[in-house]
């Protein structure tokens, strides 16, 4: 019996249907029997996300719908994947299918297919410190050849942004007293030529395995953009601001450090927030800011950048 299409029951919200999982392995047993695969019987849905995925095995089933926008973000993802196929180097899930369980319906429910990373997140991964230097060199040297893919036709920073990036700035907890000068201060700041990004790196996207770095995951966000983009997540969420760990990444990876790299870093990740509320609804790069600067006086935007990002 195929299943029927997918509805938000009366006073249902998005996140309770995402996260009811008789609804999405019956959608991920048809999406892999069309595409001439099987759902294991232990196959289980995934924890959070913005939107489900179905773990069967060696495999995931990705949909998209509802929330955000969906239809960018599956188009976005699948082409992101296409390129990161182009080099067997990079540790990233391999795409195996491709489709629509409901096409014509107001949400048809596109998926992906994709091979399974091995291992756990690192924010659930027992790493010693050694080790999280050693994951991030790793996620270093991925980075520069994932930086290396072509990147047109991907979209921009600015897609999807509502407003100004200042205004985007009065939304989570970047310092308050800051918003008002963040416009004009990004417009002197020097910006990098656009290159492929992930752009969503935070704690639950490097996985590892036995110590190391086993890949990526979560490549909807993938874009066109100066690659500073990447350092706010990866430093503020997956590194917690530790700067050794930012120097062994910069390090591997053979980052080119100047004067203007805390300014650069900022300055991206200032645009990556404004354009997280336009596509996804919320998210704040900065949440771990204020216990970063706790207790240190901050008077512009300069030595906040110093603070953050000074190497």
């Amino acid at each position: 019996m195929r299943p029927r299409p997918v509805r938000l029951a009366p006073g249902e919200t998005w996140p309770e249907l995402r996260s009811h999982a008789e609804v999405w392995l019956p959608l991920a047993a048809e999406a892999l029997d069309r595409n001439g695969l099987r759902l294991d019987a232990d196959a289980f849905l995934g924890p959070g996300g913005s939107y489900p995925a179905v773990i069967s095995g060696d495999l995931v089933v990705k949909f998209y719908g509802f929330a955000g926008e969906w239809l960018a973000t599956w188009t976005n993802e699948r082409v992101a994947h296409e390129r990161l196929g182009l080099d067997g180097r990079i540790l990233a899930p391999r795409l195996l299918g491709v489709g629509e369980l409901f096409p014509g319906e107001d949400q048809p429910l596109p998926y992906l297919i994709l091979t399974r990373i091995p291992g756990q997140s690192w924010c659930d991964a027992p790493l010693s410190f050694a080790e999280r230097l050693t994951v991030a060199a790793e996620l270093g040297r991925l980075l520069r050849l994932v930086h290396a893919l072509p990147c047109g036709g991907m979209p921009n920073i600015d897609a999807w942004l509502v407003g100004s990036v200042g205004e985007g700035a009065r939304h989570g907890a970047f310092p308050s007293d800051l918003t008002e000068s963040v416009d004009a201060w990004l417009e002197p700041v020097p910006v990098a030529p656009p290159a492929f990004v992930h752009s969503d790196l935070f704690v639950r996207h490097p996985f590892v395995l036995d110590g190391h770095l086993s890949g990526v995951i979560d490549w909807g966000d993938a874009m066109a953009a100066d690659p500073h983009v990447e350092i706010a997540k990866i430093h503020l969420d997956v590194f917690e601001g530790e700067k050794r760990l930012l120097q062994a990444f910069l390090d591997a990876y053979d980052w080119p450090v100047d004067a203007e790299f805390p300014r650069r870093c900022l300055a991206m990740a200032l645009r990556r927030h404004a354009q997280i509320l336009g596509q996804h609804g919320g998210g704040d790069v900065f949440y771990r800011v204020p216990e970063l600067i706790a207790g240190k006086r901050i008077a512009n935007l300069d030595e906040l950048a110093d603070e953050l990002f000074g190497i």
